[in-house]
């Protein structure tokens, strides 16, 4: 076939502000024409297609939304060192199946990312089993130890585009600017974890009354507020294009608010997780599945909750990004505060933050805004790193990465369907609306729901 044609769609692209039902045609890995029109031409009529029509391919997308691929700027996979927990392959699967073409994973692998040698080994590994495009981070510290920085222009020249001690913070100061400056003279981005250690250690759950209630000693929200305020101030004296990796509390919503009045150049992320769930929610769990809800940092109070989805809103969270973090059950079926920090989420993250689009539409946060979340602003952080102008877009000439969503039928997260190797989410038996139903990367089929 010489080329693919997508059918009766709603196409949603911020990126050009088209929200109409259309065509679209790939050729040869790219966008090679949208045609926009209320009621879609046949294949054969309208769209102009060159070549012998008997040579593309169709799919009749009536019905469904046309969207960017999805960019996830923090991800873990695992790989190399637990392919028990995940694999490049599974994880992989697990993001097309998601919807995302595009996704950052981080250093703390085993060994860690912290030398050219082990950026290479991930990357020879994605040619071989990627289902999407993956881009390693590098970490900022040798071993994440927080005592001398990595190789920095070694995992540079070998193909880094971020570096970060994610699971970490980088306490020192002094190395974090070191960092920051190096940084700002590589045009590479900086993603920061931010948890003040001697606040936040020992501390699994957040300061307030599920804390008590459970006689767990609890993390104050100034363990993040602290770091961003460092953090921001550091990027400002350095200049560093910085990335604030899953932000939880009020506080650092307006820390960040503040930062960008600044006119600095900074971006946030909030979880699923973080936007959906809060830190009462453990309490009305089974005992046995308390530890599905431990993740760093940790989830928030209805207040903090409310401040992160009015950030999401406004753009002061400018994405949402799933820190996939996937554990064995055996790491997770144990006393929270025994339990490893993190759950999944690229399988499902899409259908989860539909949600926000329900239940928020009477505060003008429409399914463009949640595109624009998961797929152009990640796509125009990244692209200046990657030298690219045409991620997170639908435009003609970008790449044919494409996620195709049916928002129509109802159903309930089941562990047993997911791509990725581990289970660990606090969301199944969820019921969600909508889910993935074909993902395109450089307008290859990557993933197609089997239908039953």
């Amino acid at each position: 076939m010489s080329g693919i044609l997508l059918r009766g769609g709603q196409i949603v692209d911020p990126s050009q502000n088209i929200h109409r039902v259309g065509n679209l045609l790939i050729r040869e890995g790219k966008i090679a024409r949208i045609e926009i029109s209320p009621h879609p031409a046949s294949p054969s009529s309208g769209l102009s297609l060159g070549g012998d029509p008997s040579q593309i391919a169709v799919y009749d997308v009536s019905g469904s939304i046309i969207l960017p691929g999805l960019i996830d700027l923090h991800t873990h996979l695992r790989d190399p060192g637990d392919p028990e927990k995940e694999t490049i392959a599974t994880g992989t699967a697990a993001a097309a199946a998601g919807g995302y073409t595009t996704i950052l994973c981080m250093a703390n692998t085993d060994p860690v990312n912290d030398s050219a040698k082990v950026t290479r080994t991930i990357l020879d590994r994605c040619n071989r089993s990627a289902k999407v495009k993956v881009h390693p981070v590098g970490a900022i510290t040798r071993g994440l130890a927080g005592k001398e920085l990595a190789d920095l222009d070694g995992m540079r020249e070998g193909g880094i585009v971020a570096i970060s001690d994610d699971g970490e913070t980088v306490a020192n100061a002094d190395l974090l600017y070191r960092a920051m400056k190096w940084a700002a003279s590589s045009h590479t981005l900086v993603i920061s974890h931010c948890e003040d250690p001697d606040l936040s250690r020992n501390r699994p759950i957040h300061q307030g009354e599920s804390a008590l209630n459970l006689g767990i000693d609890g993390a104050s929200p100034l363990a993040e507020s602290l770091m961003v305020e460092r953090d921001i101030l550091l990027a400002e004296a350095t200049g560093a294009w910085l990335h604030l990796a899953h932000i939880s509390t009020a506080a650092a919503v307006n820390l960040i608010r503040r930062a960008k009045e600044r006119g600095l150049s900074i971006s946030a992320e909030a979880t699923p997780h973080h936007l959906l769930l809060k830190d009462e929610d453990i309490l009305t769990a089974a005992k046995e599945r308390q530890g599905l809800f431990r993740v760093a940092p940790p989830l928030r109070s209805r207040f903090d909750v409310a401040a992160l989805k009015k950030g999401l809103r406004e753009g002061t969270i400018d994405m949402i990004a799933t820190d996939h973090a996937p554990h064995l059950e055996q790491e997770k079926n144990l006393p929270f505060s025994s339990a490893k920090p993190g759950m999944i989420g690229l399988d499902i993250a899409l259908p989860l933050c539909y949600q926000l689009v329900d239940e928020q539409k009477n505060s003008n946060f429409t399914f463009s805004q949640l595109v624009e979340r998961m797929a152009a602003t990640p796509g125009k952080r990244l692209g200046p790193i990657l030298g690219q102008s045409s991620l997170g877009t639908l435009k003609v000439g970008a790449p044919a990465d494409i996620a195709v969503f049916d928002p129509r039928p109802e159903w309930v997260i089941d562990s047993n369907h997911f791509f990725s190797r581990s289970k660990n989410t606090p969301f199944v038996g969820r019921k969600v609306q909508g889910r993935i139903t074909m993902t395109f990367v450089d307008g290859k089929l990557a993933y197609q729901r089997m239908q039953k």
